[in-house]
């Protein structure tokens, strides 16, 4: 009896699996999909599909779905780290930029909603696309979601 049980279970397993696929697949024919999260050239990208389907800090979205990423929880901003820490003393934060504006510091990964981004792109390398000034701790670009 154990042996059928398990074939009928890998049946229903590879039948669910089949529908996954062909659903994925009419998505795919359709251009409904895009990926969520998705990396080019060494970058992250987190696009607006599930950006706007956030209702949480940009910060707390990034711990989730930027693997390499550490953050400390530290007052009055976290630091954050994207390719490891250079030194105790130094801060090894990366550079942040907000529709093309260099921010201060770190807190604005905590204040902005991800549901009013359009985009964020991690560049853990610190060479970032577009014009934007190289940094040896990394870029994190966030472009801000506009009224249509």
């Amino acid at each position: 009896m154990p042996c059928s049980l398990r074939y009928v279970s890998s049946l229903l397993c590879l039948a669910g699996l089949a529908a996954c696929a062909r659903h994925a697949s009419a998505l795919a024919r359709n251009g409904d999909l895009e990926p969520e999260v998705r990396s080019s050239g060494g970058a992250t990208i987190i696009t607006a599909n599930i950006l706007q389907q956030q209702s949480r800090s940009l910060l707390d979205l990034m711990k989730v779905r930027v693997p390499s990423m550490q953050v400390i929880d530290d007052q009055p901003c976290p630091d954050v780290y994207l390719r490891g820490r250079s030194t105790v003393m130094t801060p090894s934060n990366p550079a942040i930029y907000v529709d093309g504006q260099r921010a201060n510091n770190t807190c604005i990964l905590d204040m902005v909603d991800a549901i009013n981004l359009d985009r964020v792109e991690i560049y853990p390398s610190g060479q970032p696309k577009g014009g934007y000034l190289a940094d040896p701790y990394g870029v994190i670009l966030i472009f801000l979601r506009t009224a249509n």
